[in-house]
């Protein structure tokens, strides 16, 4: 069978290697061939290969030809009844009559046993075996005459296509899975990048918003300040304006006893006159100076209360901005862990 699988490989120009070996060497044999994961075999090989060892095999099917060729060179032996033994996956049980020939088909699996068979067989007068590798060696050392049950070109070169296939699908899926790869990689870099970016921008955001809101506090302060001195000079306005009004009041008491002393109380009375003029004037000035004192106190009040509200609001930004920078430096650190997991696959 290396012969024709070698034979099938040359004329689909297609590079493998071509190895013959008993179940009990599979072992040595898929260790020494780590990076194969298609295998071409047939019967119980086939079957020991991908149950025991995981790997997709693709089965060489036998044909009538593979068959009649070894049963024929018995013929020709002049035996007249002949067992075919191989695994079930490649025969079932029958009985044929050719002419004076008798064929007798029987399948080996894991409940019977090709030494089973063969002794069966023996017992049944039959003198020659058609089968694979481990029921040809049995029926020798019962000394009956035996020929390889040997798959032909055809067979396993359509096998060798089949596996082609496979191998050339599965290689296609390795290299999407790779560009996929390739471009995740790609893309958990460019959100590493921009995360950082975001990073930096909102540090810088963050340092702004807590030198703003230590300066909303100091006006805050200052508008309370002015706002304190206003209600201060209120106060001295008031004491004024009663200053003003006693003195008023002592200028006309005065004027009343210059009137009463006549001539003698003339030069008091101008005196008085006067003073009640000043006190008159500085009780008028003292209603502007409210009236402006009292508009500007509602100015005071209305850029207080603003202040106080930009306060709150810079106070809030700030604390907001420092949650957000937060939750940046988490997705940094995922960023980070999704870019580094996506070039150690690119290297493995």
């Amino acid at each position: 069978m290396a012969e024709s699988a070698a034979e099938a490989a040359a004329e689909l120009k297609v590079e493998l290697p071509i190895v013959v070996s008993k179940m009990s060497e599979f072992q040595t044999l898929v260790s020494n061939y780590p990076d194969i994961d298609v295998f071409i075999s047939r019967g119980a090989a086939a079957e020991t290969l991908n149950k025991l060892y995981g790997k997709t095999v693709v089965e060489i099917t036998s044909t009538i030809d593979d068959f009649l060729v070894p049963m024929e060179k018995i013929c020709n032996m002049g035996i007249k009844k002949i067992g075919v033994v191989t695994h079930a996956s490649v025969i079932s049980e029958q009985n044929f009559k050719i002419s004076d020939v008798e064929i007798f088909m029987r399948p080996w699996h894991d409940k019977v046993k090709p030494e089973q068979i063969i002794e069966q067989l023996i017992k049944m007068g039959v003198q020659g075996i058609v089968g694979s590798l481990k029921p040809t060696e049995i029926a020798r050392s019962h000394g009956l005459t035996t020929e390889l049950l040997d798959s032909g070109q055809a067979s396993i070169k359509h096998a060798i296509e089949e596996a082609v296939k496979i191998a050339r699908a599965r290689e296609k899926e390795r290299l999407r899975a790779a560009e996929n790869l390739q471009q995740t990689q790609q893309y958990a870099s460019e959100i590493y990048t921009a995360i950082e970016q975001a990073v930096a921008e909102t540090e810088e955001l963050t340092a702004s918003s807590q030198e703003l809101a230590v300066i909303s506090s100091e006006a805050a302060d200052a508008a309370q300040t002015a706002f304190q001195g206003v209600k201060s000079s209120a106060e001295i306005l008031e004491i004024i304006k009663h200053v003003a009004q006693q003195t008023n009041l002592l200028g006309l008491n005065a004027a009343i006893e210059a009137a009463r002393a006549g001539e003698y109380g003339r030069g008091f009375s101008v005196v008085a006159g006067e003073v009640r003029k000043l006190a008159n004037e500085s009780n008028n000035s003292a209603r502007r100076i409210n009236t402006v004192l009292k508009e500007f106190q509602n100015s005071v009040e209305s850029v207080l209360e603003s202040v106080e509200n930009i306060d709150i609001i810079t106070q809030e930004q700030a604390k907001a901005t420092q949650e957000i920078a937060r939750m940046l430096e988490e997705l940094q650190k995922v960023g980070k862990k999704l870019s580094e997991a996506g070039q150690k696959a690119g290297l493995s």
